[in-house]
């Protein structure tokens, strides 16, 4: 399943099927301070035709950030994955386990994170794609950025957009930082 980004940012958009269909949507924004932020994710309701509230996370600078999915679960970060240390000095990759008893691991790089199953075989999950023009194509549009979702993810897509969300703000947060202090 590749879902088509309307924005260049995976943080900042509206997610489409490849027929045009809206399927996800991204709300940040700040809470009540600097320390305490929220973002929503909103799925398109096919009956009504609107995006309703889906999935929500609280990121806090000194407590234990929280991620709710409707009344299926509402954990802190800390009982939804588990972080080592990543081999791309892009921050700490996020292991959790999917409803099928497997482990995933988001590792995270420089540019974004990508989905693997944590087991020897590193099997492709999901893959983020940024907007991008195709080689020797002087004359055509850019290609759109894209979140690309493979057949062994098909069965925890909603899953996989709030742990994607949730990686790609650290991995961003994580570079920000990183950057201050070589600022410094």
């Amino acid at each position: 399943m590749r879902l088509i980004l309307d924005g260049p940012s995976p943080l900042y958009s509206t997610y489409f099927t490849e027929d045009g269909a809206p399927i996800y949507e991204i709300e940040l924004h700040a809470g009540a301070g600097f320390l305490d932020r929220k973002t929503r994710i909103h799925k398109m309701h096919v009956e009504s035709g609107n995006f309703l509230p889906f999935a929500e996370f609280e990121l806090h600078s000194f407590n234990q950030d929280r991620l709710r999915m409707g009344t299926i679960f509402d954990v802190s970060a800390d009982e939804m994955f588990r972080c080592e240390p990543g081999i791309y000095f892009s921050g700490d990759d996020r292991i959790f386990l999917g409803p099928d008893n497997r482990e995933y691991r988001w590792i995270a790089t420089s540019r974004k994170v990508d989905l693997v199953v944590n087991d020897d075989t590193g099997t492709l999950v999901a893959k983020f794609h940024h907007k991008h023009h195709e080689i020797f194509s002087f004359i055509q549009e850019p290609c759109p950025a894209s979140f690309e979702i493979f057949p062994p993810g098909e069965h925890m897509i909603d899953l996989i957009m709030l742990t994607f969300i949730y990686a790609e703000i650290k991995r961003q947060h994580y570079r920000e930082r990183r950057q201050k202090r070589r600022d410094r």
